[in-house]
């Protein structure tokens, strides 16, 4: 075989399996909307929610080295912010799934009733809510399951699945919370941070 024509088939071949990859990919695959987009939600939590949450001593209620406590209560309210569009919980949204858990090494308790510790040498807390679209047809369809995770200070929130119009959504985001003089108080959970993948629809 001719030299440059040598050249130019082995040229063209490369070239031809390059492409490949593109032309056997599957027809009307959906695509991922990568457009990132701020990220924003208020909550307003009692704290009454955690007092009255299931308590576990670990070894024991006398001399407890470790406290659990876990609830499945969900929120006063919620708002949740993208670019602008708020979508309201009981309007666009519902909360569902929630669970928290927060972990306590080495409490310390100023009463005998031991349900929350004045000091701790360490704490944990994590929060899983799935917010359900779908309970309110006409916008947005589909589930959204994020988790916010506290430990040593750093606080973080994370996209963890979802469903019909939130399958692609990405979280991620960092959380701080506020109380009022309330007793027990009531406190506001603000975070912020970016979103990829929300859909393109306003709210209701």
């Amino acid at each position: 075989m001719n030299k440059k024509i040598l050249v130019i088939f082995v040229t063209v071949l490369t070239f031809s399996l390059m492409l490949t990859p593109f032309a056997i990919a599957k027809p009307g695959a959906e695509k991922s909307n990568e457009k990132i987009q701020t990220w924003h939600y208020e909550k307003e939590v009692p704290f009454s929610v955690l007092l009255s949450g299931e308590h576990e001593y670990i070894p024991s209620f006398e001399k407890p080295n470790i406290l659990v406590i876990t609830t499945t209560e969900g929120f006063i309210s919620y708002e949740i912010t993208v670019e602008g569009n708020t979508y309201v919980q009981g309007v666009d949204f519902d909360c569902v799934d929630v669970y928290t858990k927060y972990t306590a090494n080495k409490p310390t308790f100023p009463d005998p009733a031991q349900l929350w510790p004045s000091e701790t040498q360490s704490a944990h807390l994590l929060v899983y809510t799935t917010f359900d679209f779908s309970a309110y047809p006409g916008s947005i369809e589909g589930q959204l399951r994020i988790m916010e995770r506290s430990s040593h200070g750093n606080t973080h929130t994370t996209s963890l699945w979802g469903t019909g119009d939130l399958q692609n959504v990405v979280v991620q985001a960092t959380y701080y919370n506020t109380a009022d003089d309330s007793t027990p108080p009531i406190l506001t959970v603000y975070d912020d941070g970016t979103v990829i993948g929300w859909p393109d629809m306003a709210p209701l």
